[in-house]
């Protein structure tokens, strides 16, 4: 799972 969490950090700075 942290490669999911890594992924889903970069997409919310995306988002952000």
């Amino acid at each position: 799972i942290e490669k999911f969490e890594k992924e889903a950090a970069e997409l919310g700075k995306g988002f952000k």
